[in-house]
């Protein structure tokens, strides 16, 4: 405040001034609490003095924090509202503002003001259509895209699909049904808006995705192979770890090779753990819908010479996981016949896999024809179908907040014995009730005041979903208060994960506001910082982050060390030595962890998930829970949810396949091709972003010498053998165990100095990728387009994901354009990065 002259006389007398006037910012107008005149008086005086000064970004800022709407309208008439300041105005409502209602009231007011302009530039189309996405206008939107895909110019063309790349990235299936609706009726450009459907439905984005991660698919085999030789089959936990480990680092690659290769292996696995193992099939083949049925068929009900209801439940899991948020009404009749069919229905692995590929294939679909289905297997009172159909129910009616469906769903929680239900429902009721903010309160209130702990359980996740990604103070607080003075160790553990959700756009201060935490005499809430910084940090290397979660790999209590693993590789998720050395450590803490005999087989059941997560995806994807513009995806943060359940059933394990997605730039032109020529620059050393180096096989044999264990009484006899021996003996003994220590570090010395005088790797000061190829989250602000490039990207400052190009070089001496896969499908290796002159 030191700016405004006339309040700013001594320092003491501005801070306290300072302190009172963000009393007033900070008040909530809606509540009608009376405000000090003298106060408000300040204010205002701030306001004409900015205005003066024509200080009209500074002046926005003061009355958003004092959510003052008449001052916003005065300001943007005064300066006329010009676009470059409504999309500051923009900017700084996305990052202050936590209350939707008073967000929804500022983005309506810069819609009202853009429409006095009729000429914008396209980062204004696209603040625009991320505000009708907020307001939930779908109508409007569809106008904005009717009238780029009717201008006729290229650039409009490639705005529009952006737009509708945007949209389909925020991931909300209602909001992008109801828009192809509205486009689908239309006749105009029909070529040009049947484009804009495929991008708005994710059909190009899917098969653009399979293609790329199976093509560039750099998955390490030898790590689950040296897994199958270490784990012993007998152990279900450890043994079921190899396969969700292999599961996670073949993420939609395609590539079950493991699975078929190793058939009498994989055989052993028994119960729910068969179930899992058939339904990692899915995540496997995530996206491949044009051959899940072909995949997963041998394992259907009613395809096997001798059933088994385990495969078959989980074949039925796996086809939901291979659709993944995509609607399949084909898929869901398959499904629903399962849960009726006479013989199949009367096993509960049938129904429970069924229940849960019906909420996945039918996500946020908010059908109410299939929730009746689901409601008639829920109130079928049986502990393990009961458990499935209400988180079915959850995924179907996603962020819906139907408040008969709430009702229906609380009265059973009270009804049923089975604490599996009542917890179920507990977590369905949160996600229906994603992202709603204000709305979700009075439910909040109503759970937390419930004596069964495991609805009070549901409640601290509801916080979590209804504000994620807010920040919102009050709820912040509230979240701390139940981590350390609930009685209950499952409601302390949820209020803590559910810190991570609360300030997933925050992820820097989650460290600081968990740090205690982390330090509980709890177990329980040490878990669940653990889980906290990994939702909230995942993929940032966080050094705060990284020193808090590794004192947790020695914990005393198993599964504190398990949460330590699966938290600290998503933290550190797709880094190599080089650019992390910590992610070295942590590869050599679970390779100890799997390979001790006598360790817990929660600890290394954490340990080989964290293996998975290190090179999730084919080392090509990342867990992304906001989409490029930074919203919270819907399937993804429910994915994570779900996955954060695993600690009560492992085949909610695979609900992480949600979360993520490809980090890749892909470049794509006006008829929705992939060029070749389009190079894109990381200015930085080549070491820092290239894939891990590959791990060598394990001597099982030298282990198994490792692991020998002496008994007391096998030295004990040894040394009467020696009493009776002479000395001479045994300082021949003696010589030739010196003579083999000597030999084994001379040996060492040797593999030492030939590592050394290996030729080291060319490094290189930056490195040029061909299109599409993979970048990081840490990589992408080093990113640069030459000048020089054919094609160029409409909106520059985009650095991830799908970038829409505009070809500005038309000319006939232009080469024959290359278009990805089919360049990639001709050649004998992916194309790798090479100096070049340095970018323009």
């Amino acid at each position: 405040f030191f700016f405004f002259n006339d309040t700013a006389t001594t320092e003491i007398y501005t801070e306290q001034i300072v302190g009172s006037v963000r009393c007033v910012q900070e008040t909530d107008t809606t509540q009608h609490q009376k405000i000090n005149q003298k106060l408000e008086s300040i204010v205002n005086r701030l306001f004409e003095k900015c205005l003066q000064d024509r200080e009209y970004k500074q002046a926005l800022g003061i009355a958003i924090e004092s959510r003052r709407v008449d001052e916003v309208k005065t300001i943007l008439d005064i300066c006329k509202a010009s676009l470059d300041i409504l999309n500051y105005l923009f900017e700084i409502t996305q990052k202050i503002v936590s209350s939707k209602k008073f967000k929804h009231e500022i983005l309506t007011i810069i819609v009202t003001y853009s429409k006095q302009h009729s000429e914008k530039s396209p980062s204004d189309y696209l603040m625009i259509s991320q505000c009708l996405y907020k307001l939930d206008d779908h109508e409007h939107l569809a106008q904005i895209l009717e009238e780029l895909a009717t201008s006729n110019t290229q650039i409009n063309t490639l705005v529009a699909f952006q737009i509708a790349a945007d949209i389909y990235d925020n991931d909300s299936p209602n909001f992008t049904t109801q828009l192809s609706n509205l486009l689908s009726t239309s006749e105009k450009a029909y070529d040009q808006k049947t484009r804009i459907l495929e991008l708005l439905q994710g059909k190009f984005q899917r098969d653009t995705n399979l293609e790329f991660l199976s093509l560039l698919n750099k998955t390490d085999p030898q790590i689950i192979k040296n897994y199958k030789e270490i784990v012993d089959s007998k152990q279900s936990v450890p043994h079921l770890g190899v396969v969700i480990s292999n599961a996670y680092q073949n993420l939609g690659t395609l590539n079950d090779n493991f699975l078929r290769d190793n058939l009498e292996w994989v055989g052993k696995c028994t119960h729910w753990s068969k179930f899992t193992t058939t339904a990692s099939l899915g995540i496997i083949h995530r996206g491949n819908t044009a051959k899940a049925r072909e995949v997963l068929n041998p394992y259907m009900p009613g395809q096997m010479a001798t059933p088994n209801w385990h495969t078959h439940g989980g074949s039925l899991y796996g086809l939901g996981l291979v659709y993944g948020g995509i609607k399949h009404q084909e898929s869901i009749n398959y499904l629903i016949d399962m849960i009726k069919h006479p013989t199949y229905n009367q096993h509960e692995e049938i129904v429970n896999g069924a229940c849960l590929g019906i909420g996945l294939t039918a996500f946020a679909s908010a059908d109410q024809n299939l929730y009746e289905e689901l409601k008639n297997v829920l109130f079928t009172d049986q502990a393990v179908t009961g458990e499935a159909s209400a988180i079915a129910i959850g995924l179907l009616m996603v962020g819906s907040q139907n408040q008969e469906i709430i009702e229906e769903l609380l009265q059973y929680a009270h009804e049923t014995q089975h604490e599996k239900i009542i917890r179920s429902i507990a977590i369905s009721l949160a996600i229906i009730m994603f992202g709603r903010e204000e709305a979700a309160d009075t439910l909040i209130e109503q759970l937390l005041q419930e004596k069964d702990a495991l609805l009070r359980f549901g409640s601290m996740f509801m916080m979590g979903m209804a504000y994620i990604g807010t920040g919102n103070s009050k709820i912040l607080k509230r979240l701390l208060h139940y981590a350390v003075s609930d009685n209950s160790d499952d409601v302390r553990r949820a209020a803590v994960i559910s810190l991570g959700f609360l300030l997933l756009k925050d992820h820097e201060q989650v460290p600081k506001i968990i740090n205690l935490l982390g330090l509980s005499f709890n177990p329980h809430v040490r878990y669940g910082a653990a889980l906290a910084l990994g939702i909230s940090c995942n993929g940032t290397l966080l050094p705060e982050a990284v020193s808090m979660l590794e004192p947790l790999l020695n914990d005393n209590i198993d599964f504190v060390r398990q949460g330590a693993f699966v938290g600290l590789s998503m933290v550190l998720h797709q880094a190599n030595s080089t650019l992390e050395p910590k992610v070295d450590k942590l590869k050599e803490s679970i390779k100890e962890v799997v390979q001790k005999k006598h360790e817990d087989p929660l600890c290394k059941l954490g340990a080989f998930i964290a293996s998975g997560i290190i090179d999730i995806g084919g080392r090509n994807q990342m867990i992304n829970l906001l989409s490029q513009t930074g919203n919270p995806k819907t399937a993804a943060c429910v994915g994570m949810l779900l996955f954060s359940q695993f600690w009560y059933w492992f085949p909610y394990s695979l609900f992480l396949s949600l979360s993520v997605s490809p980090s890749a730039i892909i470049g794509v032109d006006k008829d929705l091709k992939i060029p070749k020529s389009f190079e894109f620059v990381s200015n930085t050393r080549s070491t820092l972003y290239e894939y891990p180096d590959p791990v060598k096989p394990i001597n099982v044999k030298d282990q198994a010498k490792k692991e020998a264990v002496q008994l007391s009484t096998t030295a004990r006899v040894r040394a009467r053998a020696n009493l009776r021996r002479g000395d001479m003996e045994i300082e021949k003994e003696a010589e030739k165990e010196k003579q083999a220590a000597e030999a084994k570090m001379e040996e060492e010395k040797e593999a030492e100095k030939a590592k050394e005088e290996e030729p080291k790797k060319e490094e290189k000061a930056f490195i040029v990728y061909n299109n599409p190829a993979r970048i990081l989250w840490r990589q992408a602000r080093f990113v640069t387009y030459p000048q020089k490039n054919r094609y160029q990207p409409v909106f520059p400052e985009r650095k991830r994901g799908y970038i829409f190009l505009n070809e500005t070089d038309t000319g006939a001496g232009q080469a024959q354009e290359e278009y990805f896969p089919e360049y990639l499908k001709n050649t004998p290796a992916p194309p790798t990065g090479d100096t070049v002159p340095a970018p323009e």
